[in-house]
């Protein structure tokens, strides 16, 4: 899975609409500061990227939630 596969992935699993999960996705990744590895494989993360990812992952579904993190 690459960042933003997984950060999807959890958007839908939370409920979130298909015409949405992108625009989640991008506002997540930017309060996380994870825009510039988002097509990297997670696998391939370092310790602190996979760190910021988790937070991520978990308020994915919540554009208001990712916003508040910016």
């Amino acid at each position: 899975f690459t960042g933003r596969q997984l950060l999807q992935l959890f958007g839908r699993i939370r409920g979130l609409h298909n015409n949405r999960v992108g625009e989640c996705v991008a506002a997540t990744a930017r309060g996380c500061g994870l825009t510039k590895y988002l097509d990297r494989t997670v696998h391939n993360y370092s310790g602190g990227t996979k760190r910021r990812l988790s937070p991520a992952a978990a308020s994915s579904p919540s554009c208001s939630a990712s916003r508040a993190l910016a």
